[in-house]
């Protein structure tokens, strides 16, 4: 039998909910920040019941008080995924948020425990909290370490505390004048590259359909991967999106092919002058990796930037070591599947799995637009 509480106070997400959403985010994530909420609700709009978000399970779940007051969501994004060539439905859940007033010490579980059983066959994160990620666990989600570490690469030792000061300022014109002031003072960047470095490929700056085709090109690398094609709407909408991204710079793209034209390697960055760049994405074949890499590190160095920061996959770690990133955890990336069979083949080929960055949710404006 359904739990009554859970039918009184959990619930789907609807198109009429999105206003008190907007209301909730910009209380517990951009006070005193300047917003327009018609901009973000717009925005939430699109994301959750726009084109590429038609499908047979809701696009989210919320929290309603006793009285009735939204407080509590999360959302869900979709995402058709592919495990060893066989596709399936799957969801990527973001913004979860949730009112520290709302007074049900099981708010949080029930949420989660609603959207992992929407009727989706796969289910993953890659920005739980680690509340969210214990939460999680309990209702069964297997939490992957080794796709839950971030990377820094520090490009100039000299001047990356002013860098790392300068991102974190809200003022525009701050943020220049303190990022300008530590590039006056930075040394020629000191990389260390992996043996071969970037000149084992030739990169360029593509179009948006190279860039596509060369994202679903390499994303057949993985076992469990998003079903992209070049066309693919869910793909473009997101390359789309993460270009109007502002907070750490302009959105750079680079892709290495070979002489046939085929993809070797790509990566999508924000960089900005004085500032900590930002990595949203790097594929490459195995043999190229360390490549992909050091021309990442070069650009970033080239472009001012004073450190690179990303978020790791297995594939990459050692590539990144032997560049003397460092790596700390600070959200988690989980999965789930109702089938416990899926779940196991699902967990079995995590080492060899695209879950971050487009895959995931880190390319939306929820991360850190101000929505001006």
């Amino acid at each position: 039998m359904a739990d009554p509480l859970l039918i009184a106070r959990v619930r789907a997400l609807s198109p009429q909910d999105l206003d008190a959403v907007s209301d909730l985010f910009l209380k517990l994530f951009r006070r005193g920040r300047p917003r327009r909420k018609d901009v973000l609700t717009h925005y939430l709009s699109e994301l959750f019941f726009g084109e590429t978000q038609q499908k047979a399970f809701p696009s989210g779940q919320v929290y309603t008080s006793p009285t009735g007051r939204l407080a509590g969501f999360i959302g869900g994004i979709n995402q058709p995924m592919v495990l060893d060539g066989t596709p399936m439905s799957g969801m990527v859940g973001c913004g979860m948020m949730l009112d520290p007033g709302h007074g049900d010490a099981l708010a949080l579980f029930r949420l989660l425990r609603a959207i992992l059983h929407q009727g989706q066959g796969f289910s993953s994160t890659d920005t739980a909290a680690p509340i969210s990620r214990d939460v999680l666990e309990r209702v069964g989600a297997v939490h992957l370490p080794l796709h839950s570490l971030d990377w820094l690469l520090v490009l100039s030792r000299g001047a990356y505390l002013a860098g790392v000061f300068a991102d974190r300022f809200r003022n525009r014109t701050v943020t220049n004048l303190l990022g300008a002031a530590a590039q006056a003072f930075q040394p020629r960047a000191e990389i260390r590259l992996p043996r071969g470095g970037q000149a084992a490929l030739r990169f360029f700056a593509p179009s948006t359909d190279e860039l596509a085709a060369a994202l679903a090109r390499l994303s057949r690398l993985y076992a469990l991967r998003p079903d992209w094609s070049a066309a693919d709407p869910h793909l473009r909408g997101r390359l789309a999106e993460a270009a109007r991204r502002r907070r750490h710079g302009v959105l750079k793209a680079m892709v290495a092919t070979d002489a046939a034209g085929e993809p070797l390697a790509c990566w999508l960055a924000y960089l900005r002058r004085g500032g900590v760049a930002q990595l949203l994405q790097v594929l490459a074949v195995p043999q190229h990796m360390d490549a992909a890499l050091a021309n990442l590190a070069a650009t970033a160095a080239a472009a001012g930037a004073v450190a690179v920061r990303g978020r790791a996959q297995p594939e990459q770690i050692a590539a990144l070591t032997r560049m003397n990133a460092s790596f700390r955890p600070v959200s988690s990336t989980l999965i789930h599947a109702a089938d416990a069979r899926v779940l196991r083949a699902c967990h079995e080929a995590s080492h060899n799995a695209l879950l971050t960055g487009l895959a995931g949710e880190s390319w939306t404006r929820l991360i850190d637009d101000d929505f001006r």
